[in-house]
């Protein structure tokens, strides 16, 4: 995976702060995934990220001219023992095994939390994360009516990476009703994410390519994903 890869500082259009000097093998602890961690009522990763996400994601296609509707819950699933309705289809077992999926009749995302989840939070919880903001960019794909373009993958990982570095330390907060904050290592555990667990097979992108196009969210502004097709 890449590492201690200094990211330069961002354009002046892209945030109100720079981002100067971040390696990507620092890394930051871990946030637990599920809710009430602590026994206080601390949020988990899980919700934390999907508030997150469906705020930026809001901000994100108003500065397109565009409007979102919030996905409407983040399921996540036992493949062992439970049930869900995506598409109209009702999955279970080895239909739910490793799955990470939006499904747009529901508008619900889904992620196998026993066996995908739990191994991408092996790597790190932005493994985990990046997933999630994966699926909320092809929510965002297919609001847009763009989500079978040719590239649509690489389009979604790079406005992952510009959900990513809108939650860096010092960064213009657009979804000021959380408070999540990355460490610059967190970005090496998405790409590692990409490396472990990422589409395969012919046609699909390489883990260079994805990297490449996270990187590109990452440093971009808000159309900068276009180069992977229009945005609406």
């Amino acid at each position: 995976a890449p590492r201690s890869a200094p990211l330069i500082a961002a354009p002046e259009d892209r945030r109100t702060a720079e981002i100067e000097d971040i390696n990507f093998g620092e890394t930051g602890g871990n946030l637990p995934l599920e809710d009430d961690w602590d026994g206080a009522g601390s949020l988990g990763l899980y919700s934390l990220v999907e508030q997150d996400l469906n705020e930026f994601f809001g901000w994100y296609l108003d500065q397109l001219g565009e409007s979102w509707t919030p996905v409407s819950d983040l399921v996540v699933v036992d493949s062992a023992t439970d049930e869900v309705t995506c598409g109209g289809d009702e999955l279970s077992g080895p239909e739910l095994e490793y799955a990470a999926v939006y499904c747009q009749d529901e508008n619900i995302v889904v992620i196998d939390g026993e066996g995908l989840a739990a191994d991408l939070n092996s790597i790190g919880d932005f493994a985990v994360a990046s997933e999630l903001g994966q699926l909320w960019a092809t929510a965002a794909q297919a609001q847009l009516g763009v989500a079978d373009n040719d590239e649509a993958t690489l389009q979604a990982d790079c406005m992952t990476g510009f959900w990513a570095a809108s939650t860096f330390p010092g960064i213009e907060d657009v979804t000021p009703s959380t408070d999540l904050v990355i460490s610059s290592g967190d970005l090496d555990e998405g790409i590692i994410g990409f490396l472990a667990y990422g589409t395969s097979g012919e046609g699909s992108p390489t883990v260079f390519e994805r990297s490449d196009a996270f990187r590109t969210g990452v440093f971009g502004a808000p159309t900068a994903c276009e180069e992977y097709g229009p945005l609406g």
